[in-house]
């Protein structure tokens, strides 16, 4: 799965496309191929180190975890719930998919202040293996 992020211009991958520079690997020397190598590495750091002030926090955190972690604590409209196809019927994955689903089409923030009381019992899926 390809995860868009708050960029609406990017409409394609265009690193899927063959690289010119690279087509005769095999005729290079050793020095040439290291030479090459070391310049398309550049050229991929220069592209995300351009992009990373644009890049959401909120969304590079879903990515790693789920911080979420239940739907109990989520706070959004009905437009919002509609517009990216509301929850999926996932035992343990539903509120990570929700919001990931979310971040590439609104903006997200945590509030910081407790506003939830989350009660458990034996039926939880938060508390089971």
């Amino acid at each position: 799965m390809m995860l868009r992020m708050i960029d609406a211009g990017i409409t394609a991958p265009t690193t899927e496309a063959r690289n010119p520079d690279s087509a005769d690997l095999d005729a290079l020397t050793p020095l040439a191929l290291v030479t090459l190598m070391n310049t398309e590495d550049h050229a991929v750091a220069d592209a995300v180190a351009d992009r990373l002030a644009t890049v959401d926090p909120f969304a590079i955190n879903l990515l790693q975890s789920n911080f979420v972690s239940t739907t109990s604590n989520l706070v959004f409209s009905r437009r919002m719930y509609e517009s990216i196809g509301g929850m999926v019927n996932l035992r343990f994955a539903h509120d990570w998919d929700f919001v990931l689903r979310a971040v590439r089409e609104f903006r997200c923030e945590l509030i910081a202040q407790p506003l939830l009381k989350y009660r458990t019992h034996a039926t939880n899926t938060i508390s089971s293996n």
